[in-house]
């Protein structure tokens, strides 16, 4: 985990509760430079809001009872 990093956005699925497929695995970093760019630019969607609409988006597409059992959608804020 980088030292600079203030959240995450982790997607698991899988067929096997609690077995995440790595296949099916995102994780994305959400940084202190990202939040600072947040902070000055104004002119468009916040890199935070990019990246939890495509955390959402990966977990949205994966449900699909033909493919996996379970998806999971994880945010921490550190």
């Amino acid at each position: 985990m980088p030292a600079t990093a203030r959240a995450f956005f982790t997607v698991t699925a899988g067929l096997i509760p609690d077995e995440p497929m790595p296949e099916y695995t995102l994780q994305i970093d959400y940084g202190s430079q990202d939040r600072e760019a947040d902070r000055t630019d104004l002119s468009g969607p916040a890199i935070f809001e990019k990246c939890r609409d495509l955390a959402m988006a990966h977990a949205r597409a994966l449900m699909d009872p033909s493919a996996v059992n379970w998806v999971r959608l994880e945010f921490v804020w550190v």
